[in-house]
Parts: structure tokens; C-alpha cells; sequence
């Protein structure tokens, strides 16, 4: 017999009291997704139609999958034919129709259907991101202008300029009044605080001068006391501070009989310190020089007195300047809005906004028709709603205009609220845990329901998770425990909670640091080494059919922030583990998409000097900056010669500058070309139009990651599409755009590591996580702060649901802004404190959400040295956590399990097996993936780069200079060896005729012109001769490899060909060159020596139980080839020349 779960009772509630209102605390892994359909089934058979029950989810995916369980449900309902065979086919047939979806789907059907109520055209539409920027910026940079028309405005602005605000921050914190205040109006003052601005800064100014000029004067005098050697100003810091001061205050005099009094308030503040000295007095000065200590102790104090009289008038003004100009921004948002509002062109913000708007200000009988339109109101996430959100709930259920927790009637449809506050974690999205803790401390015992049987984890990391979270939350949320219980056993013999600290910092020396860097290496190797240890070892976890070994695609590592995911991706790939990711990148700070729109903007502004000199020197103009000195020194000028080449006069020159002339010439037509072009073709037009001129696809090929680039390019052409479909069209506003989020550096998600399958590691955010599960879970990035940092603008709105509750009952709450570090609003350090209460609070949240999504096993790295993780365990104490500044620290704190010291030597080397190929052919993209995998983001660390060590050599990809910027001939030499590289990667080398049709295909599918095709398949054919190419059958090729080589360091390459003839490993590097002279082959071979050297020793690491050969490098040209054998050299030799070389030189990207 099957014993009952312990929460039955409540999962028979949620779908029995379906006439009744729940409030549903449903624990991590509990099912509350089925509890949902279960309650809408049994919602459906008591014959309400499916169309007045208004299922809300956080993500169009979370409605996406309610409504498929809704539509499996039904579909065995009428599968059955029992009594509820009617409703469930009309509910099945009616489901599309169903308003099953976000807060803001359900916001625009009521907007929809009463647009004319809310000032909206009859057809309206939601504008996607890229309209929105577009509206948005268009509209500001009216206001711009127009607002230096108001003389308040005009000297407010002005003068936080002048304290350091840049008109970006002013931008910025628009958006910001756009995006989170439901109401601007409310804080655009009807008369304006300073109405006389200079008249008021004088009347300040005047008052605090008064008191600082009579403390100068008190301290001046003392100069005439013959007992103080106030002579000495030269030798004495304090009199030389005293003598700065009575200087500024007889500039201070001056400025307030000026014409322009408020440059007194300059004068005084920090920012201009020149003006008048903020220095402190501190221990300046000796008392000898002024008559004994009590006497110097004296002046030191007046001067304080003077910094803390001029701190706090300057403090004063400033405040009022910032409220001046937030006063006048929400003006500006209040007619943004009016305008979109006007124009049919709405945000998601709007949708919200707009909706609770009618339902506050709209006819009684019209809101009472919008509220009849729906018999049940479900909230699923509820712990995720923010304040607009709940108010809007409130309102469609009946509970009208009054604060939540004064219950004077029954909500007229039935609520069923559903979320955990312990897993609230999206308060960078406007959620807000007051607003669920309001609602639950406000409903009745009756109404409460927990669900709190777990599903999903086993019972020993449900009881980790209860004994380290449970009282924190019961403590915090003021709600009473409710802990979690599980229905699974462990899976096999491992422990199910690992805390991992490295074995290397257990013990370290009294006043030992561990750094940023070497935590996040830490952190690494932690992770390497569990996933290996998980693997070898065979660990068990719960399959379908029983136990089963653990597979790389169970595994999850967990980041609370990204700042550790380029060293892990390149850790997975030195150990030969597929992954997938994803990472958020800057696709514009790439150094060919920032090229491209250089060529852009010198295409709108061809007669712009410093975007044509930037233009030209692009790798794709490929001018140097010599070649442009010769251009030009004869007219004196790049512009001048520019000119003369438009007029076709340039003054006469050497031979030896024809060809220069020429190229000049050459990108000049193409620069004018492409701005007549940008006359009559949209952006996306002219975008195609220089990509294609300049073969950037092709060049991406010789990059260190093609396929990233072109993934990065992909998304440019598809940004500039969706740009010229709004109309906007034209090239030169779409440029414009771009430079401004090349100026904010704003970042995109892009894929990384190869494609979902049960061979893949999975990496992501734990919010990315929220809904998933895994057999096993590694949380890692703990050396994370806890706290966000926000940028130089930041707007607190605090008081969470209240604001709402206030702002339709009591009045207003204000809000707290900062637009620089030094100019903020009356309040804001207190809000921005509290606000780090918050996050640190989410952070604990953030914590509970990753540990709930393992099924059979927990990791969690911990990147400390032992007596900071013993130091750790004493810092948490009933709530208080104010003195945790890491994860790592809060979850050591929070844990009652010991932290397990762990080895993490990483020297075993890995050549990856995925890498290796006999006679296959891979995809162009693989393949190049394949040739450049071992290159990737290597930006921290020492590592040394075999396939670049060269002697005399920068350690540094050289970018590459076209001959003629239209031309898709490769740029350089190197560009032809990366083509015969990839062609040869993937020949069929006993097959010569089918290998050069297929390389001329693979070629010419790339954009490759015919004239480098017939060169790349000359030199192809010499190879294809070549003895020890052509034998070579069962070969690995551009096979990655990566070791730690004793006295050298950590060492990676990529080995062109390898195989095993009579138990010997034979190595092979191309190298396509020029000629094969005697010595220019020589003079190679001295310098390529060391890469010699180190292929052989990477193989050798690699105890592949043969015995490894010399390298030998085979130099290719179209004409003939030549097999050398790599000359020897000693360690010593090898090691000095690693040590010559910068690292930090190396550019990958």
C-alpha cells in the first residue's frame, strides 16, 4: 500500500475549494505546474468556461507548457467519455481562446478591446526593442535641444554639468523614470523649486560665505601675531592650506558681485577644486610654527569648519538641482508616453501601465464589465510580481481602490495565488517580495496552503537545503516554516552534498591573499576535477530503467554571474568536455564588426576627416599609417590630398607612390559610391553592400574563432534588417545608432560550445535555470559579490506593493535617484543602502534555487583558503548576514556540512578525440572550429601558444592589410595558408581529383574569388605529392592539444598532421611560404625551432604508448615543396625565448 503524501490534504484542496481564494506556498520541485492543471480541470468540470479563467504565467514558455498539460488533461477527459465528456470537448475547443499567458498578454487583450478609453487608436501595436530605442531616442534628442529654452532647465543642467554629469547620465536616468515610475506626474513639480536660480544659489552662497569669511579672517590674523612663524607658509603644509583658503575667499567675493552669481556655487564645490581647496587639515603643519599644539589644533578645527560649512551648502543646492532636473525629465517621459500613446507604438511598460490606468480611472460599469469577463484569476510566480502587476490582479478581482490588507469585502472572482517566496529572484525585473508578503500575511490560515513534498531531489540534499535555508527564510519572510520533504533515496555510495575546497589552500602561510584571479582558477579546477573524478569513477545517478553511470550531458554547472565563464570554457576544452552555453558578449567591440562601421560611418561622412582616417587604416582599407604620411606630405594633408584625388589634380609624385595613389584612389570611389548608395538604399542594403565588397565572411576564416564572427555577423545584418523594416531606413541614423551602443557597451547573448545532447555539459546562470533540473548540480562563481553594482545613474523606488497601495490611497512615495556620485537626491544613501539589504537577500534566494535543481548530486566549489572558510562558519547568526560579502562565504556560513579539501592537479593533457578525422568530411564550420577550438579567450593566465612561438617574433596575431579594399583577394599570405590548411584538414589524400573538386567547392561556397582559388589548389596539388601526405591514412588532423610541461609552464597547440606508422608517432607542420630557397628555408627553420621543440613535447605528455618522432615541417608554394626535419634546441634555449615573451600581447579576438 502506497503511503499518502504528507501534503494530500493540500493538493486535494487546490482542486476541490475551487469557489474559494488560495494562497499556494509551493516549495522547490513540489509540482505546483500540476496542481494548476488540476485545479483548472476541475474549474472546467464544475461548467465555467475556459475563456473566463485567466491562467497568469511569468514566460510566454511557462504558458506554452501550462496550456499543453490543460490540452493533455482534456484530451484524456474526452478520451473517457464519462459524465464530463461535454465540457472538456467545448474547454479542448475553446482552449486557444483560453487567456492563458504573461501579465502583459492578458494587459493587451483589455487594451485592445477598450482602446478609445486610454487615448489609444483603434489599431495599435507593441513595438519590439529596436523600435522602441529608436522612438525613444528620436524624441529626446527634441527635447534636447528644446529644453535649453527654459532659463530654469537650461541653469539646472548646466550646472550638474559642471559638477560632472555627463548628458548620457541625464539619457540614462530617463529611461530609467520610463521603465520604473508608474506615474512621472507625481513628481514633476507644478512650480518649479528654484524658479529664480541664480538668485537663489547668490542667497545660499551669500549666507554660508558670510560664517567661512569670518572664521579666513580669524584665521588670517593670526599671521600678524609675531609668536606664530606664519612666514613660513612655504615650509608649512597647514599655513600653506590656510593661505590657499583666504585666496579663494577673496575669489568667493568676487564670484557673489559678479554678473553671473551662481558661479559662486562652482567655486565651492569639489569638482572645481582649483577654485576653492577641499583638502583636509588632518596632521598638517607644525606646532612650533603656531605657538604650541592647542594653538595649530585651533586653526585645524576653524578649517574644518569651513569644509563642513561649504560641504553642506554645496549638498544643499546640489539636491535641489537634481530634483530641478529629475522634475524636468518626468515632464519629458510624460509626453514620450503621450506620444507613442498618440502614435499607436507602445512598450511593454505602456501595456501595464495603460491597463491599470483604465481600470483605476474608467467608468464604474465599464471596469465592472472588464472584471465580469473573468470568473477565476490564477497567479502563477507570484513571488515574481511587482507592484503594477498585483494592483492590476486586485482589480480584476474585485478589490477596489483600498491597500490590500484592508479586507472589507470578497474579491468578486475566486484568486489562486501560487509561488515561493524563497525563490524570488528577479528584482532586476521590478519583482518585489513585499507585494507576495503582504497578500500572505493579509489572507486568513484558511486560505494558506503549502505544498511541500520535493519530487525532484533526493532526501539528503532536501534536508541539506532545509538545514542551511529554513531558518534564514522563517526568520526574513516573518511567514512560519515550511520546510521540504522528499519521496527519493540517494542513488548510490557518494555523498549526495559536496561543499569543494582546493587541497592547495588548505594551509597557507599568516598573511597569505588569495586574489580574484586565483579564486576563479580555483573554481576552475574544482569543477574540472569533479566532472572527471564523476566520469572515471563511474558515479551512479537515476535513470528511467534504474541506475545508471552518470553522462556528460547530466551534469549542470551553475554561475551566479558570468565572470567566470572564459576560463571555463577553455578549461572544458583543454579536457577534451563538450559543452553548452551561453555568455553575454559585446558583439560590437569584435575588431572586424567595429571595422565595418568605421567603413559606415566614413560612407555617410565621406568628407569627415577623422572617420576617413579611421577608415583607413581599418585592416580592410588596409593603410598604414606610413602609407598615409606619404600620401600625405605632398598637399599637406590627408584632407587636402583626398581632395585633390576627388578633383583629379593630385600633385605629382614618386614612382614609388603609384601604387599607393592608386589604392587611395580606389577606396575614396568606394566611400563616395556607398554614400550616393546610402541616398536611395536602406541600411540593411548598404550593410550587405560592404560585407560583401570586403569578403568579410572569408576573412572571418582567418580569424582565431570564425564561427563566432560569423554568429556576430549574422546578428548585425539581422539588427539592421529589423531596423530598415521599421522605416527608419536610412543608414545614417542606423550608424548613429550603433555608435551610441558601441559607446554604452551594451552586451548580447550568444551561444557557446556545440549543440544540446546528452555529450554536452550544460553551463548557465541560475536564473537561465529557474525550472529545470539535473542529476547533478556544481554551483560555482561563489567568489561573486553578493551585492549589484549599479552604473553612475540608479533609481530606487522602494516600498514594493505599498507604493501602489500609497499611491492610490495615501499620497505619494517618493523616490530616490542618484545622477552622479556627487549629485544626488535628499534620501539616497539610506534607499541605495537598503537596496544592498535587498541583494543580499536575493542572493540568498539565488543560492536556494541553484541547490533545488540537483535530483542525485550537489557540488558547490568553494574558492577559500581553510582559515577563511573557518572564519566563514562564525559569520552567520540568527538574520544577520550584513557581513557576508561572497557566495562563497554566505553558503559556508549557511552550511552545517564541513568543506571537503580536494586535489586539483590538472596536468593530465587531453587530445581531443572529437578533433581527430580519417577520410571524413566535416562542415566548413566544424571544421574551422575544429583548426582554431585551442585559441579561444585566452585572457588571464601564462599560457605559451606553440603554434605562434616563433623567434624574434611578437607574440601577437598580426591583422592583416588588404591590397584594395573591394577586392576578395586574401589580405596576406597567411590568409592563403589558413585556406590550404582548411582544404587540407579535410582531403581525401588518396583520392587527389576528388579532394580538389571538393576543395574548389568548399572555396568557392565561402566567397572565395577564382584567382585565390587556382593559387590555394596549386599549392593543394604539390602537397597532395607530397610522400608523407599522401601515405597518411588513418591521420589525426588539426587535433588540439594541451599539457603543463615541466619547467616550461602551461603549453597548447594545434598539431596540423599526426600518425603512427610501426609503433612511432610522426608530426607534421605546413607552413605555406614563398619561395624555397636555401635561405629563406634556413632562416624558417631557426625561427620555427621552438614550435618544433613543443609539438614533440605536447605529444610526448600525452602517454600515448608509442615512441614520438621529430617534427618535420613541410614548407608548400605552388611550384615545389621541401620536407624538413625541425632542428633541434635545448630547454634552456626554449624556456629563454617562452620568457621573452609578453602573454599580454596575445590578441585572439
Amino acid at each position: 500500500m502506497v503511503e499518502p503524501l504528507i501534503d494530500s490534504h493540500s493538493r486535494s484542496r487546490i482542486s476541490s475549494e475551487i469557489d474559494s481564494t488560495l494562497f499556494v506556498r509551493a516549495g522547490a520541485g513540489t509540482g505546483k505546474t500540476t496542481s494548476m492543471v488540476s485545479r483548472i480541470i476541475s474549474i472546467v468540470e464544475s461548467g465555467v468556461d475556459i475563456t473566463k479563467i485567466a491562467a497568469i504565467t511569468f514566460t510566454d514558455a511557462a504558458a506554452t507548457e501550462l496550456a499543453h498539460r490543460i490540452r493533455m488533461r482534456l484530451l484524456d477527459k474526452v478520451a473517457q467519455e464519462g459524465e464530463s465528456f461535454g465540457l472538456a470537448k467545448r474547454a479542448l475547443d475553446l482552449l486557444g481562446s483560453a487567456p492563458i499567458g504573461t501579465i502583459h498578454s492578458l494587459a493587451n487583450s483589455i487594451l485592445s478591446s477598450n482602446p478609445l478609453e486610454v487615448g489609444l487608436p483603434l489599431v495599435f501595436s507593441t513595438m519590439d526593442e529596436v523600435e522602441e530605442a529608436l522612438f525613444f531616442q528620436r524624441e529626446w534628442d527634441s527635447f534636447f535641444v528644446d529644453v535649453f529654452g527654459d532659463p530654469v532647465a537650461a541653469t539646472s543642467i548646466s550646472l550638474l554639468v559642471e559638477l560632472g554629469i555627463k548628458p548620457s547620465d541625464l539619457f540614462e536616468m530617463a529611461r530609467s523614470i520610463d521603465n520604473k515610475v508608474l506615474d512621472p506626474g507625481d513628481y514633476r513639480h507644478k512650480k518649479e523649486t528654484l524658479s529664480a536660480p541664480d538668485t537663489n544659489y547668490q542667497e545660499e552662497v551669500v549666507d554660508v560665505f558670510d560664517e567661512i569669511h569670518g572664521i579666513i579672517e580669524e584665521i588670517d590674523a593670526l599671521g600678524a601675531n609675531p609668536q606664530y612663524q606664519y612666514a613660513l607658509a612655504d615650509q608649512d603644509a597647514l599655513a600653506q592650506l590656510v593661505s590657499s583658503l583666504v585666496d579663494a575667499g577673496a575669489r568667493l567675493r568676487e564670484a557673489l558681485s559678479s554678473s553671473e552669481p551662481s558661479l559662486a556655487f562652482l567655486y565651492l564645490s569639489s569638482r572645481v577644486a582649483p577654485y576653492f581647496p577641499t583638502a583636509k587639515p588632518g596632521n598638517k603643519g607644525k606646532a612650533a610654527n603656531w605657538g604650541g599644539a592647542p594653538q595649530k589644533n585651533a586653526v585645524v578645527e576653524m578649517i574644518r569648519e569651513i569644509q563642513d560649512r561649504r560641504q553642506g551648502v554645496v549638498e544643499k543646492i546640489t539636491e535641489a538641482l537634481c530634483e530641478n532636473v529629475f522634475s524636468v525629465l518626468c515632464g519629458f517621459v510624460i509626453e514620450l508616453r503621450l506620444a507613442r500613446r498618440r502614435g499607436g507604438k507602445i512598450t511593454f511598460g505602456d501595456q501595464l501601465n495603460l491597463c491599470l490606468e483604465l481600470l483605476r480611472d474608467a467608468p464604474p460599469q465599464l471596469v465592472c464589465e472588464i472584471r465580469n469577463s473573468y470568473s477565476v484569476i490564477m497567479v502563477d510566480e507570484f513571488q515574481d510580481t511587482d507592484p503594477v502587476q498585483l494592483e492590476i490582479v486586485k482589480r480584476l478581482s474585485g478589490t477596489f481602490e483600498r491597500s490590500i490588507d484592508a479586507q472589507e469585502k470578497t474579491p468578486l472572482a475566486p484568486l489562486f495565488f501560487v509561488g515561493d517566496p524563497r525563490q524570488s529572484i528577479y528584482r532586476f525585473r521590478g519583482a518585489d517580495l513585499d507585494g507576495y508578503l503582504l497578500v500572505a500575511r493579509s489572507t486568513s490560515a484558511e486560505s494558506r496552503v503549502d505544498l511541500n513534498v520535493n519530487f525532484r531531489s533526493n532526501e539528503e540534499i532536501v534536508n541539506w537545503v532545509n538545514d542551511s535555508f529554513e531558518d534564514y527564510f522563517a526568520i526574513t519572510s516573518g511567514l512560519p516554516a515550511s520546510p521540504l520533504a522528499s519521496v527519493r533515496q540517494r542513488s548510490d555510495r557518494y555523498e549526495p552534498v559536496s561543499l569543494l575546497a582546493s587541497s592547495k589552500y588548505q594551509v597557507v602561510d599568516e598573511g597569505f591573499r588569495i586574489s580574484a584571479d586565483q579564486r576563479r582558477q580555483v573554481e576552475v579546477e574544482l569543477v574540472i576535477a569533479t566532472i572527471n573524478k564523476l566520469i572515471d569513477e563511474g558515479h551512479l545517478i537515476q535513470g528511467e530503467d534504474g541506475l545508471r553511470p552518470v553522462e556528460y550531458g547530466d551534469i549542470a554547472i551553475l554561475v551566479p554571474d558570468r565572470a567566470i565563464l572564459d576560463e571555463l570554457f577553455w578549461a572544458l576544452r583543454g579536457q577534451g568536455i563538450d559543452f553548452l552555453s551561453s555568455k553575454s558578449t559585446s558583439i560590437y567591440s569584435d575588431p572586424l564588426i567595429s571595422e565595418l562601421f568605421m567603413l559606415l560611418r566614413a560612407g555617410v561622412r565621406p568628407y569627415d576627416g577623422l572617420c576617413l582616417f579611421h577608415a583607413l587604416r581599418s585592416s580592410l582599407m588596409g593603410f598604414s599609417d606610413q602609407d598615409l604620411v606619404d600620401l600625405s606630405l605632398p598637399h599637406g594633408s590627408l584632407g587636402r590630398a583626398v581632395e585633390a584625388i576627388r578633383r583629379g589634380f593630385y600633385a605629382a609624385h614618386t614612382p614609388e607612390l603609384d601604387q599607393k595613389v592608386e589604392r587611395l584612389k580606389g577606396a575614396i570611389s568606394f566611400l563616395d559610391d556607398l554614400n550616393d548608395r546610402a541616398r536611395t538604399r536602406s541600411a540593411y542594403e548598404c550593410l550587405l553592400h560592404v560585407i560583401d565588397s570586403f569578403s568579410l565572411v572569408v576573412r572571418g576564416s582567418a580569424t582565431s574563432n570564425p564561427p563566432e564572427l560569423w554568429r556576430r555577423l549574422d546578428y548585425v545584418k539581422e539588427e539592421a534588417f529589423s531596423w530598415s523594416s521599421t522605416g527608419a531606413g536610412e543608414l545614417g541614423s542606423y550608424v548613429s545608432f550603433v555608435t551610441k551602443k558601441m559607446a554604452d557597451n551594451l552586451k548580447t547573448n550568444e551561444s557557446e560550445g556545440g549543440d544540446l545532447g546528452t555529450s554536452n555539459v550544460r553551463i548557465m546562470t541560475i536564473h537561465a535555470s529557474k525550472g529545470l533540473e539535473f542529476p547533478v548540480v556544481i554551483l560555482t562563481s561563489t567568489a561573486s559579490s553578493l551585492t549589484r553594482s549599479h552604473r553612475s545613474t540608479h533609481l530606487v523606488y522602494g516600498g514594493g506593493a505599498k507604493v501602489i497601495s500609497d499611491r492610490f490611497g495615501q499620497g505619494v512615495v517618493p523616490l530616490a535617484y542618484r545622477f552622479h556620485k556627487e549629485a544626488y537626491s535628499d534620501g539616497y544613501e539610506q534607499a541605495a543602502n537598503a537596496e544592498k539589504e535587498l541583494d543580499l537577500a536575493e542572493s540568498v534566494r539565488l543560492c536556494y534555487v541553484a541547490t533545488t535543481r540537483a535530483k542525485d548530486r550537489l557540488f558547490v566549489t568553494i574558492p577559500a583558503t581553510g582559515d577563511e572558510i573557518a572564519a566563514a562558519k562564525t559569520l552567520w547568526g540568527s538574520s544577520d548576514i550584513s557581513n557576508i560579502r561572497f557566495t562563497w562565504e554566505l553558503l559556508v556560513a549557511l552550511s552545517k556540512e564541513a568543506v571537503n579539501f580536494v586535489e586539483t592537479d590538472l596536468a593530465r593533457p587531453v587530445v581531443s578525440t572529437t578533433m581527430t578525422r580519417s577520410h571524413s568530411m566535416a562542415s566548413t564550420k566544424e571544421m574551422v572550429q575544429a583548426r582554431l577550438e585551442i585559441e579561444r579567450s585566452i585572457r588571464r593566465g601564462t599560457w605559451i601558444n606553440a603554434s605562434q612561438l616563433e623567434v624574434d617574433k611578437p607574440y601577437r596575431h598580426s591583422r592583416s592589410k588588404g591590397s584594395t579594399p573591394t577586392s576578395a583577394l586574401p589580405s596576406s599570405r597567411s590568409e592563403v595558408g589558413s585556406y590550404v590548411h582548411l582544404c587540407l584538414a579535410e582531403a581525401i589524400f588518396d583520392d587527389p581529383a576528388q579532394t580538389m573538386d571538393r576543395s574548389k567547392l568548399l572555396l568557392s561556397n565561402l566567397g572565395v574569388d577564382p584567382l585565390t582559388i587556382g593559387l590555394v589548389c596549386s599549392i593543394l596539388e604539390v602537397a597532395l605529392e607530397v610522400p608523407s601526405i599522401r601515405n597518411a591514412k588513418d591521420s589525426m588532423r588539426e587535433f588540439p592539444i594541451v599539457a603543463t610541461l615541466e619547467g616550461i609552464g602551461q603549453v597548447h597547440g594545434v598539431i596540423d598532421l599526426g600518425y603512427v606508422i610501426d609503433g612511432h608517432l610522426r608530426l607534421f607542420d605546413y607552413k605555406v611560404v614563398s619561395t624555397l630557397e636555401d635561405d629563406f628555408v634556413n632562416e624558417a627553420l631557426d625561427r620555427y625551432k621552438g614550435q618544433g621543440f613543443l609539438y614533440k613535447a605536447l605529444a610526448q605528455s600525452c602517454n600515448l604508448g608509442v615512441v614520438v618522432d621529430d617534427v618535420r615541417f613541410i614548407f608548400l608554394t605552388k611550384d615545389g615543396y621541401r620536407e624538413v626535419e625541425a632542428p633541434q634546441i635545448g630547454e634552456d634555449e626554449l624556456l629563454d625565448m617562452a620568457i621573452s615573451l609578453d602573454p599580454t600581447n596575445l590578441d585572439l579576438d
